[in-house]
């Protein structure tokens, strides 16, 4: 079995990982064009977002929440073992989610996907995951329900 990553080695890991550019190509290469018959969102248009979303920044300060919320969810009394390959599939995915929603960069906002994406078997997982969020974002006027 392959370790898993310490929480220093998490940090230099998102950062390459959103650093990288894929081999898609570019905006213009990807096909745009839609029929209004067939799904709204087709394999063209996940292809320009995901494209699109490489230039959506992720600050640091947030990657570092990430990964502090990683290993807050291993202290638990049910601990919650987020592997690498699920780090970096949701780092990936609330930078596509923030691009999806018109921004250039993730905001404190954008981790509230983290509680749909970190929960294991427990729902309890989730308001635990909310609580920290709470505590450790800055308050954006959601309450905790």
């Amino acid at each position: 079995a392959v370790s898993r990553m310490s929480k220093d080695a998490a940090s230099g890991f998102l950062k390459s990982l959103l650093s990288t550019k894929s081999a898609l190509g570019t905006q213009a290469d990807v096909a745009t064009e839609r029929s209004y018959e067939g799904p709204l969102i087709s394999p063209a248009d996940l292809s320009a977002l995901r494209l699109a979303a490489e230039d959506v920044d992720f600050p640091e300060h947030l990657q570092q929440l990430v990964v502090n919320l990683r290993e807050h969810l291993l202290t638990l009394d049910r601990p919650v073992m987020i592997s690498d390959r699920r780090l970096a599939k949701a780092v990936l995915l609330i930078r596509t989610a923030s691009c999806a929603a018109g921004a250039h960069a993730v905001g404190e906002l954008d981790l509230w996907l983290l509680q749909y994406i970190f929960w294991d078997q427990d729902q309890e997982q989730i308001q635990e995951i909310k609580r920290w969020l709470l505590a450790h974002c800055g308050n954006v006027g959601l309450d905790e329900e």
